[in-house]
């Protein structure tokens, strides 16, 4: 003991250590407000695993986006978020994806912040944000509001197999 106080356990320790560690590895992503190259958008999508689309259809989710942002660490891509919607009340949050050497620092955190504080600039009144949250994001948009939607109206999704021609 030191001063008449009791020393913090280890657990309290590793938790400050870790806060500092994110905090110092934040200090070096920065944010650019703008959609990613189709490059950037595969490449991120490779390293995480998500299923490949062709670099066209890429380019036109990409063009029909209402605002976009990429992280960086240094030169190196680490993230990006995207959000397509009809800019006044209904707005989708798309594409969230980390690089997987950047998880659980903070970097999906300051892109979902950037994508709240664009919507919340054009909304209206009660707008609504939808997402879907991939496996194990539950907890992660939970933090910032997000919440299931359990009512008697639930959403519903279909899946294209293929191209409609």
């Amino acid at each position: 003991m030191t001063g008449g106080g009791m020393l913090p356990s280890p657990l309290v320790l590793k938790k400050r250590n870790v806060a500092k560690m994110k905090t110092r590895e934040l200090k070096n992503i920065r944010i650019e407000e703008r959609s990613p190259t189709v490059e950037e958008y595969q490449s991120l999508k490779h390293y995480t695993n998500w299923e490949m689309v062709e670099d066209s259809d890429v380019r036109t989710d990409l063009d029909h986006g209402i605002y976009s942002v990429v992280a960086y660490d240094g030169p190196n891509l680490v993230g990006m978020g995207r959000v397509v919607g009809d800019l006044v009340s209904y707005f989708y949050v798309e594409d969230i994806i980390v690089h997987p050497k950047h998880l659980r620092i903070g970097v999906g955190g300051l892109i979902l912040s950037h994508i709240e504080h664009y919507i919340e600039s054009i909304a209206t009144r009660y707008a609504y944000i939808g997402l879907i949250a991939t496996k194990g994001t539950k907890e992660f948009y939970k933090k910032y509001g997000f919440i299931e939607r359990k009512s008697s109206c639930q959403g519903m999704f279909k899946v294209l197999k293929a191209r409609i021609q």
